[in-house]
């Protein structure tokens, strides 16, 4: 297969120009939200700002989708599971005992059973022509059954897909970025 860079080697489609599957995935760190799209300052609580974050995550997929999917480009929110890192070490330093809980010892993935389903979401070829789903434990999810608090289940929040609150966010990042849609 000729190309023109290196990179354009390594990532080119095995099935051709005409294959819409991505061939490279990338991981975006997130650090949390302050606030709610309210435009008020609200003061830092850590797992407050996870969810947060996870949420602007989730919206902004559905919007990409919603605005981009047509033309083909597909957003998918995807939960890899409890994985053990480095920040996720750093947490645990800060409850004591948290690992030494069976029930949360059992859901622990390592980095390499974190990736899989974020790599069957980039390169499943059911996943090809659509998204807005939210995938976890290599199955799309339905809604949460249970306690929103209860990070064994799995599932999306009810405020998951919120279409008025994703075209907020959407304007939100337009106006950071100081960009207008084309």
């Amino acid at each position: 297969m000729a190309s023109t860079s290196p990179y354009a080697n390594d990532h080119a489609s095995p099935n051709g120009p005409h294959d819409a599957r991505p061939t490279a995935l990338k991981i975006i760190r997130d650090e949390g939200l302050d606030g709610k799209l309210t435009g008020k300052r609200t003061p830092y609580e850590t797992y407050v700002a996870y969810g947060s974050s996870k949420t602007a995550t989730t919206w902004m997929a559905n919007e990409i989708e919603r605005r981009y999917g047509p033309k083909g480009l597909r957003a998918t929110s995807v939960h890899p599971g409890a994985v053990l890192t480095e920040k996720l070490s750093a947490q645990v330093d800060e409850a004591p005992g948290m690992m030494q809980n069976p029930a949360i010892a059992l859901y622990m993935k390592s980095i390499a059973q974190g990736a899989t389903t974020p790599v069957w979401a980039a390169v499943g070829k059911e996943w090809a022509t659509k998204g807005g789903r939210y995938l976890a434990e290599m199955i799309e999810q339905g809604p949460l059954r249970g306690s929103e608090s209860d990070f064994i289940k799995h599932g999306y929040a009810p405020h998951a897909y919120d279409k008025e609150g994703e075209e907020r966010l959407w304007d939100l990042g337009l106006q950071l970025c100081s960009a207008a849609e084309k």
